[in-house]
């Protein structure tokens, strides 16, 4: 017989809790209890346990990044600091260091 399955639903709500507040994923294994090692091998494993972990982790980091982009796009609205480093990461072609946000109207 192996060993002993460690991902328990109750390691994977605390390891989801931890990635839900931002940790990395490394970190979020020790905190529920389990290696990074183990981390990996949930996430490129084959079981129906592992894909359902899978996605859960892909979803609380989308639900974390979608959390932080409302922050910063409430508060560009009032501060054109935050409007201007979010154009910059995130339009960095047209808004980056060295680029010109001006289209060419020469043509």
């Amino acid at each position: 017989m192996g060993r002993p399955e460690r991902l328990t639903p109750e390691r994977q709500e605390r390891f989801l809790k931890a990635i839900h507040a931002g940790s990395f994923p490394e970190v979020a294994a020790a905190y529920a209890g389990f290696s990074s090692a183990s981390y990996y091998r949930y996430m490129h494993g084959a079981s129906r346990q592992h894909a359902t972990f899978r996605r859960e982790v892909v979803r609380a980091q989308s639900e974390l990044e979608l959390e932080l982009v409302g922050r910063i796009t409430l508060e560009a609205a009032s501060n054109p600091q935050w409007a201007w480093v979010f154009l910059q990461r995130r339009f960095s072609k047209r808004w980056g260091p060295g680029a010109n946000p001006e289209p060419d109207l020469a043509d």
